[in-house]
């Protein structure tokens, strides 16, 4: 089973559904992750996540709400300015402290590198899933080649950047974009459509003026669900592809996890960047439970589609579990995305995974420790 676009699909609840009407529980749950406030493009996309979770006879994944609830209220605000800062790994400019931020110029050249990060998992001539990873991490492996791509100014849009316009990618970039075994990187051809995206005139311009939206008086920025759906709207080939937006959304909380070790103010009111590592997190802690059919699929390494039911239902739980524990919490939104990301690196949730190991167990059910892999460019 299929499904495409904001528009069809298991179950908020902490039980099993079973019939087609909502509990009264459902329709408690579907209310906590309404946003009534002004942001109506945020409210309706809400709306199509719980669509996705309750709407379809065929429910592979249910939240356990009072699981979300225990793990949240172990977790405490963070002051921003000792928030994990993923971008020093990502760009020069995001890592050089030497001098005061340049906000526009770390917006752009996070948006150059967050633009590429999808395509780690490809499916090879034999069908199988394979990973473009280094050092056993795949973000890795595309953030040594954009330093290298930085390093010889080849990133286009830059200040320095030798690429000056849509063609100077296919001659000047090409060439570079290729693997440690020299073989060219995973979705070649999506990579160049983005990066001439990027080449095309008044790119900064357009970036700079959805930053410039976000200032308020004090200088502080504020992003929230519209920065997402205008960042998408804006670079439609770099950002625009993905139904659940996670590169749009990751935008935003990167900039503001450096921006804010580095003496601004920003502040998010967005969602996460629902990847393949957040519902594992989900799955692995408990605050999901997912179906027979999944476990089994990830057991077996199976590839699974962007547009598979399954899929969507993963990441849609891992929106509305993530704003939930925000809510909860305190936290931005950039927190839980970070620590729910981290997980699989840190442990910090350790004790949540092992009793729900040992929960399962008892259950005669399997937690896997296997991400979903979904060959594709988009997320």
């Amino acid at each position: 089973m299929r499904v495409s676009g904001p528009g069809s699909n298991p179950g908020v609840s902490s039980k099993p559904i079973t019939g087609e009407l909502l509990s009264e529980e459902q329709i408690n749950a579907y209310n906590h992750t309404k946003n009534p406030g002004p942001n109506q493009l945020k409210q309706n996309f809400f709306d199509w996540c719980i669509h996705v979770l309750l709407s379809h006879p065929n429910r592979h994944v249910t939240i356990d709400l009072d699981r979300v609830n225990e793990i949240s209220k172990t977790l405490e605000p963070q002051d921003p300015a000792k928030a994990y800062d993923f971008a020093d790994d990502m760009t020069p400019e995001a890592a050089d402290r030497t001098r005061p931020i340049n906000p526009e110029l770390v917006f752009f050249a996070l948006a150059l590198n967050i633009s590429n990060q999808g395509g780690y998992i490809y499916e090879c001539p034999n069908g199988k899933p394979a990973v473009w990873q280094k050092d056993g991490i795949d973000v890795n492996a595309f953030n040594d080649l954009f330093r290298e791509l930085s390093e010889k100014d080849l990133l286009p849009g830059l200040p320095e950047s030798r690429i000056k316009n849509p063609d100077d990618v296919e001659t000047l970039m090409k060439p570079a974009l290729v693997q440690e075994n020299r073989e060219p990187v995973p979705f070649l051809r999506d990579r160049l459509q983005v990066f001439k995206e990027f080449a095309s005139p008044g790119a900064w311009e357009k970036l700079a003026k959805i930053l410039n939206s976000t200032r308020k008086e004090d200088g502080s920025y504020h992003f929230d669900f519209k920065s997402i759906h205008d960042i998408a709207k804006t670079f439609p080939v770099s950002f625009g592809r993905d139904v659940f937006l996670k590169k749009a959304a990751l935008l935003p909380m990167l900039f503001a996890s450096n921006a804010n070790t580095r003496g601004e103010k920003v502040s998010i009111d967005g969602i996460v960047a629902a990847d393949f590592w957040l519902p594992w997190t989900d799955h692995n802690t408990g605050m999901t439970k997912l179906s027979d059919e999944i476990v089994e699929s990830l057991e077996k390494q199976e590839i699974m589609r962007p547009d598979d039911l399954r899929v969507q239902q993963m990441r849609a739980a891992t929106i509305v579990i993530s704003d939930l524990m925000a809510q909860l919490s305190g936290k931005q939104i950039n927190e839980i995305d970070a620590l729910k990301w981290l997980e699989r690196l840190d442990g910090s949730l350790r004790t949540f995974q092992d009793e729900t190991k040992a929960v399962a167990e008892t259950e005669g059910r399997k937690i896997s420790k296997n991400p979903m892999l979904v060959p594709t460019f988009n997320f």
